[in-house]
């Protein structure tokens, strides 16, 4: 009995702890400081200590973004990608993904990279895509060194049939 009251204590205490914890997220990031909007726009989006809601999660995630959080940036770029908490906008998404990826954010290169090899909003680009999923997989992405790999000798095939 007395195990069974310290657990429920402890989960009670916990509860509580989470909760006060959002609510301080909340007010810093209401305060303005990036961090803490973009660790409110983590826990709205994986429903990490608060209900999940992807629309307030790209709401938070979008403010970071604005101020210049490279993870922010990607996370948000990824929501307006598959229209995740906000209408899917290609436009939007490749817009944040290239501000995360310059500032090396290995993600958000390989997914630049891909709107170049599949040509979502732009020219389909093999050398531009490379240049990005090249950077990503310098910085260990492994799905970015594949691509990389795949494209090299795709353009060595072309080459050879000139």
């Amino acid at each position: 009995m007395r195990k069974t009251l310290f657990l429920l204590f402890a989960c009670v205490s916990t509860f509580a702890s989470a909760q006060l914890n959002i609510q301080q997220l909340k007010a810093c990031a209401k305060e303005g400081d990036k961090d803490c909007q973009l660790a409110l726009g983590i826990s709205y989006y994986t429903g990490q200590g608060i209900n999940k809601d992807l629309t307030q999660a790209a709401v938070w995630l979008e403010k970071a973004a604005a101020q210049g959080s490279a993870d922010a940036q990607t996370m948000i770029g990824e929501c307006y990608l598959h229209g995740n908490g906000v209408k899917q906008d290609l436009r939007k998404a490749y817009e944040w993904l290239l501000k995360a990826a310059k500032q090396n954010d290995a993600i958000a290169q390989y997914l630049v990279g891909e709107f170049h090899y599949n040509g979502w909003i732009c020219a389909r680009n093999y050398s531009t895509a490379l240049k990005w999923y090249s950077k990503a997989a310098a910085q260990g992405n492994a799905e970015a060194k594949e691509r990389a790999k795949d494209i090299q000798q795709l353009m060595k095939k072309i080459q050879n049939t000139k």
